[in-house]
């Protein structure tokens, strides 16, 4: 995958962005070539069903559940506090291309 992506980016101006990812997939999108990441609304639930990041986003839903009790702000909450860890993944590469 990593050559096929390094090649489209060599022979054409695409430029690929990798969708819901976890920090592992992140990693790997930008080694193969991603240079950028959107996570969808639907991000929060895919963590909080991952096979691996579940408890973590879980952990985040319950502290998030003690101080807030307006359900549409507990959303924005929790995708902002998820997403907050692969954008960090992504900064160098913002900051790089500004």
């Amino acid at each position: 995958m990593a050559d096929y992506f390094k090649r489209v980016a060599a022979m054409t101006p695409t430029q690929f962005w990798i969708n819901n990812v976890t920090e592992e997939e992140a990693h790997m999108a930008i080694e193969a070539g991603a240079v950028g990441c959107t996570q969808n609304p639907s991000f929060a639930y895919k963590m909080l069903v991952h096979p691996t990041k579940s408890e973590e986003a879980r952990k985040v839903l319950r502290n998030i559940l003690k101080e807030e009790k307006d359900d549409a702000m507990v959303e924005v909450k929790l995708q902002r506090e998820l997403v907050s860890k692969i954008a960090k993944i992504f900064y160098p590469i913002y900051e790089a291309t500004n």
